[in-house]
């Protein structure tokens, strides 16, 4: 995200440097029986700049060359059929019986000093699930109370490398 950001204040993509620079992205995910649906979009300070169907992520605005484009879109589909791996563990760990709205809000800021903020929030259902703490890269479970799905969840997130 932070390398989109960079790229495109070097070619001058924000022509007022005095507002961040800010790189949005949403992903839904709907589980039903242990299977993962995915949406989603990016933004580029508020302008559409990718949309995800199932599998298929598309670069609407040219932010990319061809080549480091089709690269991205390996690695996303990488991450989307890793993502519905772990889905498909929590599932048979922990059967839910309905269907989950899982909700990734993430995105990075770039100020025109050259700092920046980056963040990656999880909800499930609607409700706040967990927090990535992108400096030391550790999960804060947020679900409200105890629930064996997301003590199971933070356990399982805590050994991705």
């Amino acid at each position: 995200m932070l390398r989109l950001l960079l790229l495109c204040g070097a070619l001058g993509c924000g022509a007022d440097w005095a507002a961040p620079l800010t790189f949005i992205m949403l992903q839904r995910t709907r589980v039903s029986n242990g299977r993962s649906a995915f949406s989603g979009n990016a933004s580029l300070n508020g302008q559409l700049s990718h949309l995800l169907e199932g599998l298929n992520v598309t670069q609407v605005l040219p932010l990319e060359p061809p080549d480091a484009w089709a690269r991205w879109q390996q690695d996303v589909t990488t991450y989307l059929n890793h993502f519905g791996q772990l889905v498909e563990v929590f599932s048979k760990e922990r059967p839910i019986n309905y269907t989950q709205d899982l909700c990734c809000h993430l995105g990075c800021r770039l100020f025109p000093n050259g700092t920046s903020h980056s963040f990656y929030e999880v909800t499930l259902n609607g409700t706040a699930f967990f927090t990535l703490h992108v400096p030391n890269a550790t999960w804060e479970r947020r679900w409200p109370g105890k629930h064996e799905v997301a003590a199971y969840a933070e356990r399982q997130l805590m050994e991705v490398p």
